[in-house]
């Protein structure tokens, strides 16, 4: 599916002449122009993706804190509810800042596209630090505080299955996250 290659050439070819080039083409499109427009909206787009995933863990996490209120006072529901609490907290900042970070770009697409490297190089600490760890530590902890409603409310094997489940995957995003991460850096500095 999609346009063939010599079609998105020569679209990235006819953009405006106001969309400076930044580096030299890619071996897999030798053809292709990478601009500041071009570069600065697959940033807009990056940004916007994880807001959504951290608007959605805490939308969920909102929805199944509010189902519990009200039941019995366990330890397990102690630990429930801290994980909630950790959980709604990150991934309301992580949602914030990169929604933000996200309209930022956007607009100096508008007005001024040229500044997006020095945006994006003098905010990089909140929207890595703050916008994309959160939003990941904000999913480990709601899938880890599903863990303990599991064991808590289910009984005998299902609760064991179910709570080894639900750890299981925490403890594979957190894997998964580090490694894509030390990838991502591996290719950013391979690359110049």
């Amino acid at each position: 599916g999609g346009y063939p290659i010599t079609t998105r050439r020569a679209d990235i070819r006819s953009r405006r002449a106001d969309n400076h080039t930044l580096a030299a083409p890619s071996p897999l499109m030798p053809a292709a122009k990478v601009t500041a427009r071009s570069v600065s909206t697959n940033w807009a787009d990056a940004v916007s993706s994880i807001s959504l995933i951290s608007a959605l863990v805490f939308g969920f996490s909102v929805s199944t804190f509010s189902e519990r209120i009200g039941d019995t006072e366990t330890f397990l529901d102690q630990i429930f509810c801290a994980l909630m609490g950790v959980t709604i907290g990150c991934s309301a900042v992580a949602t914030c800042t990169l929604s933000l970070q996200y309209y930022f770009i956007k607009r100096l697409l508008d007005v001024n596209p040229t500044a997006i490297p020095q945006f994006l190089a003098s905010t990089s600490l909140a929207r890595d630090l703050v916008g994309h760890k959160l939003t990941w530590l904000s999913l480990v902890m709601y899938i880890g505080a599903l863990a303990v409603l599991a064991i808590d409310k289910l009984s005998g094997e299902s609760a064991v299955v179910a709570g080894v489940t639900f750890l299981a995957s925490a403890i594979t995003i957190v894997f998964m996250g580090s490694f894509l991460a030390r990838q991502n850096k591996a290719a950013e500095k391979a690359s110049g």
